[in-house]
């Protein structure tokens, strides 16, 4: 399953102020296809005093999110919610899920210009309903605002944020012991990112600054990143593990040198870098007609794989594990393609993620394998995400394919279904 995929990506916010300090600073961009939920908090009580809130249908909970560094950086907002969704519910049934979203028992209000009064920031977000498919019979609420966001310097923008809610999910234990409460939890998250340029080794890049926290700052602690157009085809890979994302610490490199940022303004505007005392290799791009990466691994029947002693036939890197939904609704579909095109000269090789410790994982893929008719090669690392080939291939969601032609260069990424069979057949000359 893709982890942390992103449902849907929101249009970039507009900007509120143009200033000088803006023209030579970053401006909005899209933000990558993942993110890192955030977490607000719900209370009883609102954290300051606002001036003015709308007639609330339910038991309004108050929260807070903080934006930016200016004077004020907390942005107020309130979940409404009544207390009967059986009528909804039905509806919702009825309806398909094609609902009128102002039939919803929900509101999240937003204080998006920030000025303490609830009332004119529009009747309350809530964009979409939908049922929860980890938990049959209720619901996820969510909706986004741009958020005015201000800055020490006296920069303000309008900051895209989107919020979603499970409001009838149960209560969950924590590794650290403690309880979600879903019932008074806001999740959210940004829907931008920091664009800008990087004048570095002679040559002027495009970057884009990160910020995992859904902060709309550009900060080291908050494990934010830097996007760099290494390759200068006028985009970026958004891959955390590819070869253009990196913490805003860690050294990247370009034409053969090896640099590092030192200095960047609070939405990553005006970047420095400087040559990195620590070398790294170049960067390795994963991309149609580029070479596979070759590799040997043990096979699960005991015999042993290498990639590039496959010259001359079709070969799909199927990436998946047994405890992947996704993987096993795809499943048929790469058996049908193994059936109808195995002796045509095609090859399989599923690659495991599932995990430790290496003998359950062998356990796992031997029982699921035989009575799901995968009679192709499989390999089993037992390493979860650590899996070696996927970190050769840059693999962080599954399923995930690799076509390889007969000639060893990639011939397809990350295709499924009946898009995979037709790669295939074309792969194989028919």
């Amino acid at each position: 399953m893709k982890r942390l995929a992103l449902a849907g990506v929101l249009a970039v916010a507009v900007l509120l102020a143009v200033g000088a300090a803006w023209a030579a600073d970053t401006t909005l961009g899209p933000p990558p296809n993942s993110y890192r939920p955030m977490r607000c908090a719900l209370q009883d009580a609102p954290a300051e005093t606002l001036a003015a809130q709308p007639a609330f249908t339910g038991t309004p909970l108050y929260g807070s999110i903080p934006l930016g560094d200016g004077e004020d950086a907390a942005i107020t907002l309130v979940v409404d919610l009544a207390a009967d969704w059986t009528a909804f519910q039905q509806a919702y049934t009825d309806a398909q899920g094609k609902v009128e979203m102002s039939t919803a028992p929900a509101r999240i209000y937003v204080d998006a210009n920030n000025d303490e009064d609830l009332t004119n920031d529009g009747d309350g977000l809530l964009s979409r309903v939908s049922t929860n498919p980890s938990a049959p019979g209720q619901f996820t609420i969510m909706g986004s605002a741009e958020c005015q966001v201000g800055y020490s310097d006296g920069v303000e923008l309008a900051y895209p944020v989107s919020f979603y809610m499970f409001p009838q999910r149960a209560k969950m234990k924590q590794a650290d012991g403690s309880e979600l409460d879903f019932a008074r939890t806001l999740f959210y998250y940004r829907n931008a990112s920091f664009e800008g340029k990087l004048s570095v080794g002679g040559a002027e890049v495009a970057v884009r600054f990160l910020d995992e926290n859904s902060d709309a700052l550009v900060t080291v602690d908050a494990g934010d990143q830097l996007a760099i157009d290494l390759n200068g085809d006028a985009a970026f890979d958004m891959n955390p593990k590819g070869p253009e994302l990196y913490g805003l610490n860690e050294p990247f490199n370009l034409n053969g040198e090896s640099y590092v940022l030192t200095a960047y303004g609070p939405r990553g505007g005006d970047p420095q870098a400087a040559v990195s005392e620590r070398k790294v290799d170049a960067p390795v791009y994963i991309l149609e007609g580029k070479p596979a990466p070759d590799f040997t691994m043990p096979t699960l029947d005991g015999g042993t794989f290498t990639l590039s002693a496959q010259q001359g036939k079709v070969v799909v890197l199927d990436f998946w594990a047994t405890w992947c939904g996704p993987c096993r609704s795809e499943m048929p579909n790469v058996v049908k393609m193994w059936e109808d095109l195995k002796d045509d000269g095609l090859l399989i090789v599923g690659i495991s993620l599932d995990r430790d410790p290496p003998e359950a994982a062998v356990d796992a893929v031997t029982k699921y394998a035989g009575e799901n008719g995968m009679t192709w090669t499989h390999i089993v690392e037992g390493k979860y995400w650590d899996s070696e080939i996927g970190a050769l291939y840059q693999v962080y969601g599954i399923p995930h394919t690799v076509l390889v032609g007969k000639d060893g260069t990639v011939a397809a990424l990350d295709l499924r279904g009946e898009a995979l069979y037709e790669a295939a057949k074309k792969a194989l000359g028919q």
